[in-house]
């Protein structure tokens, strides 16, 4: 525990210098960020913080939960744009600090490798580029992370388990809808894989708690939605209620692109890691057979890999977020990036 305590400073320090440096180098930029400092400054303008709005009208593409983490900032320090801005930043480090503990759970005792995953994660590119920005994402990626811990724990028959991993599927709907379930139920649906466990009298308890949480889940997100479905009107009710949920998934195997479209962009989600020797010399030494911790990680990611892959509507949505915040970073580094609200 100490070792690992060790290395938190220096992660701190990185992380307000990445804060800090995006903070008095760049404005708010278009789309995402612009939009949903609207979103936030609309309802806190309306004194409405049960249904999202943007321009007037009702904004069912996103659930509530981040712009209630701007509000609780703004209520707390005041309205200023750079709370507005520190809400993701804050929620990066509750990432690496729950990596940490998912670690801890995955590899008990093995200090060196909890101390690492914090560094491991903040060293890579692709996370360390949008921690700055306002978006929703890393808070999909915190409850994800907590929901699995729940899993990893429950393997272990650790009590309150499923709760865990209840309570962050339903606050993971809240943040993005339910891709938290793609993100979360395929490693526990797929537990005979990673897990030795045996008898029917595991399985049966198994299933019947992963099904609680995705109950509980349930209930959290509907104690939103339910009141919110009413108070937003008929269009709002029929997109937060069908449009965000089955009929997105219903519509989302056109495939846009092939299956393996997210293979190339691996190489970008892992760099540097994914270019250096020594890791892949590492994998190929790895014990899979005996490691349960990897076979779960590899259960998870690769589970996740082709249920994303599947699903054509995310591709594009990801592609081109990816592209427009570079080219809207490179703007803003030589000085034309544009600030203004987007309508």
């Amino acid at each position: 525990m100490k070792s690992c305590a060790g290395s938190w400073p220096g992660l701190i320090a990185v992380w307000l210098i990445i804060l800090l440096t995006a903070l008095f180098t760049r404005p708010l930029l278009p789309v995402d960020e612009t939009r949903y400092a609207s979103v936030a400054w609309e309802m806190w303008l309306r004194g409405d913080f049960l249904v999202p709005y943007l321009n007037g009208e009702p904004y069912s593409h996103k659930p509530p939960l981040y712009f209630w983490l701007i509000h609780a900032g703004w209520w707390l320090f005041g309205v200023h744009e750079w709370v507005l801005r520190s809400i993701a930043p804050a929620i990066a480090l509750c990432v690496l600090f729950a990596g940490t503990m998912l670690s801890r759970q995955l590899w008990p005792g093995d200090a060196l490798s909890a101390r690492l995953v914090p560094w491991l994660v903040l060293g890579s590119i692709f996370f360390t580029a949008f921690i700055s920005w306002v978006q929703i994402d890393l808070l999909l990626v915190l409850m994800t992370l907590l929901a699995m811990t729940g899993i990893i724990r429950a393997a272990r028959g650790a009590r309150g388990a499923w709760l865990l991993t209840g309570v962050a599927i339903g606050l993971g709907v809240l943040s993005k809808g339910p891709v938290m379930l793609l993100h979360v139920l395929p490693v526990a649906l797929l537990a005979p894989l990673w897990t030795r466990a045996a008898g029917r009298h595991f399985w049966w308890r198994w299933y019947a708690g992963m099904t609680a949480s995705v109950l509980l889940g349930a209930v959290i997100a509907l104690a939103w939605a339910l009141p919110a479905a009413q108070a937003g009107g008929d269009s709002y009710r029929e997109a937060i209620l069908w449009g965000q949920t089955a009929n997105r998934m219903v519509q989302s195997f056109a495939h846009a692109h092939p299956v393996w479209w997210y293979l190339p962009w691996l190489a970008v989600l892992f760099a540097p890691w994914i270019l250096l020797p020594w890791c892949w010399s590492a994998v190929r030494r790895a014990g899979v057979s005996s490691d349960q911790g990897l076979r779960f990680c590899l259960t998870w990611l690769l589970s996740v890999l082709i249920l994303m892959s599947l699903v054509s509507g995310k591709q594009l949505v990801a592609g081109r977020r990816v592209v427009r915040h570079w080219r809207l970073a490179a703007g803003a580094a030589a000085g034309d990036g544009c600030g203004g609200m987007d309508q």
